[in-house]
């Protein structure tokens, strides 16, 4: 009410890892955060929510990364990061040995803004597809982190382009393609055998595999504070592709819509506290 600013742990990834473990998925999260207030903050929060924080490095010579969000009346965000040697790209190669015993190799987006973060994430593809992981990515789309919004779109292309399972906004999807019809936008921005998850607000979301669409609605809510509720949606979505098998999920057909609704559920509920 005073324009003051209270802090919470968060990051799209880890949101989505939170997620996976509220919906009894098995997730293992890597992050990296600095030695300073923050940093001690979240590693201590991890572990007192029973999530494995062995794989959060603490970096002694870069600072916890910031993001400042700023609501409206109608709980949509604006965003602003402190970022200057910021810790959240500058993950440890070892870790990437974690891969060999994953399903599902999820990639955060905003990693790819900064040269190092971009290299690490290519490596994380490289290194699931010679062990045959499937592999994830949430576009979650920031302009602001980039110096130049051809090279953001370019490097968004590249990652996307390689992975089995991509979720994206409506917003995003029409971005990215130049297209403002939701059929024609999907054909042009889907892959050759990718399975594309959109989020379409209130109005739910959608899944679009093998040329077809598959759609569920959501639940009518007031939202106080959208943060997050796309990264519990997709979270939860990793959970039940996780729970039932990948190969056995999207075999599903229609009755996907039926998660698709209770992701939607999750999605709405994390709007309605800050």
């Amino acid at each position: 009410e005073s324009n003051s600013f209270d802090y919470f742990v968060g990051g799209a990834p880890f949101n989505v890892a939170y997620a996976i473990m509220k919906t009894e998925g098995n997730v293992k999260f890597i992050g990296n955060v600095g030695n300073d207030l923050m940093g001690k903050h979240i590693k201590s929060f991890v572990i007192n929510q029973n999530m494995d924080a062995s794989f959060i490095s603490i970096d002694n010579n870069h600072n916890t990364t910031l993001a400042f969000v700023i609501n409206d009346e109608n709980g949509e965000r604006n965003f602003c990061f402190a970022r200057k040697n910021g810790a959240d790209y500058y993950l440890k190669k070892e870790f990437l040995e974690e891969i060999k015993k994953a399903d599902i190799v999820h990639i955060g987006s905003l990693m790819i803004s900064e040269y190092y973060g971009y290299e690490y994430a290519k490596s994380i593809i490289e290194e699931a597809k010679k062990y045959n992981k499937k592999i994830s990515f949430d576009i979650n789309y920031r302009d602001d982190i980039f110096s130049n919004k051809n090279e953001a779109i370019k490097r968004y292309r590249e990652i996307y382009s390689k992975c089995d399972v991509v979720k994206v906004s409506k917003e995003e999807l029409y971005l990215f393609t130049e297209e403002d019809e939701i059929k024609k936008a999907l054909e042009k921005f889907t892959r050759e055998n990718q399975k594309v998850f959109v989020t379409l607000g209130k109005d739910g979301s959608l899944l679009y595999s093998d040329n077809k669409i598959i759609e569920a609605k959501s639940i009518s809510i007031n939202p106080i504070d959208t943060t997050g509720a796309g990264d519990a949606f997709y979270g939860t979505m990793l959970s039940f592709i996780d729970q039932i098998g990948y190969e056995e999920f999207f075999c599903l057909g229609e009755k996907i819509s039926d998660y698709l609704y209770l992701a939607n559920i999750q999605g709405a509920l994390a709007t309605l506290k800050k």
